[in-house]
């Protein structure tokens, strides 16, 4: 009659893959001399490692406000056998992004479990739009994770060393901002805007919306219907009205540069003067 013998695997947190053994069997020892001495044939058993090793990532979706960083952090789900080493880096999406810091991680068989920090950086541009980029986590044998890290824009336009021309056209509602080398399209009335000039002789188009337009000069820079747009190292101004009855209100000690008043769309227009010193207009 055949005898079972149960051999168990034990659990374990260690991530080592399947490992083989060897079991012996021992000689018979028995008083009927048919049997004793016989050796049984030994076993070969596998134990199957039920850890499937992953990269555990704290988040996969980021804002990074431009000009500044955000973090996340890697580890692994179970105790690896060696070394492992981690890889993140940019593999879609907006050039802006960048690994700061945490571009290669190594992760041993004592920190496995302990959480290592990735900066993600987004760099100063030349656009109001909120880009995003894609990064990748690798490490040889496992799953890619992806985080996803999104710009939070901060608003600011910034011209170059030479001659810069912009247009800011505002909308009567929200749209999407495109930029190109003269032109950001139209410009949601409630969202901030700074613009800097670096260099040479800068000049901005402000275009008012379709109703009745406040477009207020002050030395805190303009504002649209309550938008504020500031200028800083701009030497030329055009503020050009839209159909409705347009205020243009000033009140500056020292605006920004020469300011030029136009209309496109017809109906009264407002000037109100209050400053302390003489305008160019």
């Amino acid at each position: 009659v055949p005898q079972i013998v149960t051999v168990t695997g034990v659990n374990d947190s260690v991530s080592d893959g399947d490992v083989v053994y060897h079991i012996v069997a021992g000689s018979a020892a028995s008083t009927d001399p048919t049997y004793n001495g016989l050796d049984a044939p030994d076993l070969t058993v596998t134990n199957i490692d039920n850890d499937v090793q992953s990269l555990v990532v704290s988040s996969t979706a980021l804002s990074v406000t431009e000009g500044g960083t955000n973090t996340f952090t890697v580890k692994l789900a179970f105790q690896p056998a060696t070394t492992v080493t981690v890889d993140v880096s940019r593999i879609s999406g907006d050039t802006d992004f960048s690994v700061s810091d945490g571009a290669s991680l190594t992760i041993t068989t004592s920190n496995w479990n302990t959480p290592q920090t990735v900066t993600l950086e987004a760099a100063e541009d030349a656009d109001i739009i909120n880009g995003s980029a894609v990064f990748n986590v690798t490490s040889a044998g496992l799953a890619i994770v992806k985080v996803t890290a999104t710009e939070a824009d901060n608003g600011q336009l910034a011209g170059t060393a030479g001659n810069d021309t912009f247009l800011v056209v505002y909308s009567d509602t929200d749209v999407t901002i495109t930029l190109n080398a003269t032109n950001l399209g139209a410009f949601p009335l409630t969202t901030p805007l700074t613009m800097f000039g670096l260099g040479g002789t800068d000049s901005v188009t402000i275009i008012g919306t379709n109703g009745n337009d406040v477009i207020q000069v002050s030395n805190s820079g303009f504002q649209v219907n309550a938008a504020p747009l500031t200028l800083a190292g701009i030497e030329n101004v055009a503020i050009v009205g839209g159909a409705g009855n347009d205020t243009y209100q000033f009140d500056a000690d020292n605006p920004i540069g020469l300011i030029s008043l136009d209309e496109i769309g017809g109906g009264v227009d407002t000037l109100d003067f209050s400053p302390t010193e003489t305008i160019g207009i």
